[in-house]
């Protein structure tokens, strides 16, 4: 753990890592990238920023943390990832041969979309268990204990445990804010069909468009399955009530409460 003496003799609280900073770099590496204010609100559970950007910038100082801007909307937004300095020292059950994956997203946007997801799921009693794609292709012994290697090979943005009546299920989250990959999508979609032990998908869309090709794409290729695709609008996810409403393709309402 790094430390600097000071004059007296003692420690540098400059240097030395605290409770809380260590909370906020497996956070990251859970979640990849995040804003100051998921940060704050995720691990801090506060609604004063200071104390939250205190911490931030003395792991940034200690070459931790890094900061990249986006632009989210009309401004710009300071969102932060671990560095491999971090992963070194502080992640011990990181995969090493996918370091840069697991560390740099490729999709900042997206990506601070799934952390608010992340948190609304969360806030649901069902939920028992929500592991992030970073976290699950990490090689973390937890994950290798679930058993569930035929559904990390589909390469979800997220798996979560469903507290059923009589019995726990797997879901899927994914995340689409467009259309481009057409192909990839349907690709995605019959990987689900076919694999068994997951019980369903959670598609969070950006706009209604898009939830209408998902469905279009679904009931052309698996209209005679039982459906296993439930849809949402991101907003709706992000801002529900402590229930959150789903559809599947024939307009069944599916409620996670």
């Amino acid at each position: 753990m790094p430390r600097k003496s000071s004059s007296k003799g003692k420690p540098s609280s400059l240097y030395v890592i605290e409770g809380k900073e260590t909370q906020i770099m497996h956070y990251l590496f859970h979640v990849k990238v995040a804003t100051a204010d998921q940060i704050n609100r995720d691990v801090f559970k506060s609604s004063d920023l200071s104390y939250c950007f205190k911490k931030i910038r003395k792991l940034e100082k200690l070459e931790y943390l890094q900061r990249k801007y986006i632009k989210l909307g009309m401004r710009a937004k300071s969102t932060f990832h671990l560095t491999k300095k971090a992963y070194h020292e502080f992640i011990t059950h990181e995969n090493k041969n996918d370091l840069k994956k697991r560390i740099f997203s490729s999709s900042i946007e997206h990506d601070i979309q799934l952390v608010d997801i992340r948190y609304s799921f969360k806030r649901c009693k069902t939920v028992l268990d929500y592991n992030a794609e970073n976290f699950l292709h990490s090689g973390a012994g937890y994950i290798d204990s679930l058993g569930v290697e035929d559904i990390l090979r589909i390469n979800s943005d997220a798996l979560i445990q469903l507290k059923g009546s009589t019995q726990d299920y797997f879901f899927t989250i994914e995340y689409e804010a467009n259309l481009k990959f057409h192909s990839r999508v349907k690709q995605k979609i019959t990987q689900y069909y076919k694999t068994k032990r997951l019980a369903g998908v959670f598609y969070i869309l950006k706009n209604e468009q898009i939830m209408k090709s998902l469905i279009a794409i679904e009931k052309s290729n698996f209209d005679s399955h039982e459906p296993k695709i439930f849809y949402a609008l991101l907003d709706n996810v992000k801002n529900h009530d402590g229930n959150m409403h789903f559809i599947d393709r024939n307009g069944e309402k599916l409620t996670i409460k």
